[in-house]
């Protein structure tokens, strides 16, 4: 989380107010991190989203990709 934080306060003259990742529903090592770096940023959060469907891997066995919405982000207006 903190390679995040730090990479993100890097960039605050973009005054970026949202981050999105998808994430499989099983890793949860993905799930925490950005967990961690909302918490950290006081920041509302919410994983419940279907972002890719394992179709749009194509042959491929892959499960879907949930979305992982971060924001807004205060102190960034």
């Amino acid at each position: 989380a903190h390679m995040l934080l730090k990479l993100f306060n890097n960039l605050k003259e973009f005054k970026i107010k949202y981050i999105d990742a998808t994430i499989t529903s099983v890793n949860q090592a993905s799930i925490k991190l950005f967990t961690a770096v909302a918490r950290d940023m006081d920041a509302p959060f919410e994983f419940k989203k279907e972002f890719f469907t394992p179709s749009d891997f194509g042959p491929n066995v892959h499960e879907p990709e949930m979305l992982f919405h971060i924001g807004p982000i205060s102190g960034c207006s």
